[in-house]
């Protein structure tokens, strides 16, 4: 039996087109394509948001991708032209003196005001990718660190979730980055003594910032059975809850701080064998 697709245009009942049938109007006129000497680009401050990253503006002269760049969107002023949208890519472009024409779509508009108006809808539009969406963007594009974090994640049958208490989920996208970049072997250890403990359980940042940070002190000695083992029969709940108190009470989210609160919880009623981070008095 064949299937007939529906036409996404039409009105399912009344057969009128969406646009007939709900009244939906285009505000403004498609744009044309023009090189533009980027000289000739402008930056109108009355309504344009002001740059606050200046490393984004580095990252994207340091590394010019004309795939990335994509067009800028302008208006025309007199000889010259407003950027609507690009303001980041267009100051990275002056810069670097290999670059004199960018892409550059061009829109007619009939006053300031209109132009604003086109700004505001332009952001309200616009949703930021997320750190998540990120991250499976850089795994398929083959980043190392990032092909790196989601191979170990894979080996214990964790993966990225929005929500840390969900099961076998991870939200520390940019903490596991940051420990991975730094030393992969690190993270895998660190990882993996985190999933023992979480047993299937959601692994929080401060369990696994912490651990990163015993680690580093330790030489990686709290990865042993010696300690791993006790970590592991004290379970995450008791180690994220002793984590997340220390740090409330030194009024500070801080790996060490995290570390802190582990090292207390584990050392509790020991004789010997404790886990020691530099600060014991």
């Amino acid at each position: 039996m064949s299937v007939i697709e529906r036409n996404p245009e039409l009105h399912s009942k009344t057969g009128k087109t969406i646009v007939e049938q709900y009244g939906w109007k285009i505000v403004d006129q498609p744009g044309s394509f023009q090189m533009i000497d980027k000289r000739r680009l402008i930056v109108d401050e009355r309504y344009q948001r002001k740059i606050t990253s200046k490393d984004r503006v580095f990252d994207i002269a340091r590394h010019w991708s004309w795939f990335a760049l994509g067009a800028l969107s302008v208006v025309p002023h007199g000889d010259k032209f407003s950027v609507i949208d690009g303001q980041h890519r267009h100051m990275a472009a002056m810069s670097r003196a290999d670059i004199s024409l960018l892409p550059c779509l061009v829109f007619l508009v009939d006053s300031v005001a209109s132009e604003a108006a086109a700004f505001l809808r332009l952001n309200a539009n616009r949703k930021p990718i997320t750190q998540a969406e990120k991250f499976t963007a850089s795994v398929t594009a083959d980043d190392p660190t990032a092909s790196t974090i989601n191979a170990v994640l894979g080996l214990y049958g964790y993966h990225i979730s929005k929500n840390t208490n969900e099961l076998h989920g991870v939200r520390c996208i940019g903490r596991m980055q940051k420990i991975c970049k730094d030393s992969p072997d690190a993270f895998e250890n660190v990882f993996t003594l985190c999933a023992r403990i979480a047993n299937g359980k959601g692994i929080h940042e401060s369990l696994l910032a912490g651990l990163h940070y015993i680690y580093q002190k330790t030489n990686g000695e709290v990865c042993n059975p010696m300690f791993a083992s006790r970590l592991q029969k004290l379970g995450s709940e008791v180690l994220v809850a002793a984590a997340d108190r220390m740090a409330t009470a030194l009024n500070a989210q801080s790996p060490k701080n995290w570390a802190m609160g582990i090292r207390d919880v584990h050392n509790r009623g020991l004789r010997k064998n404790f886990i020691q981070i530099g600060d014991e008095q």
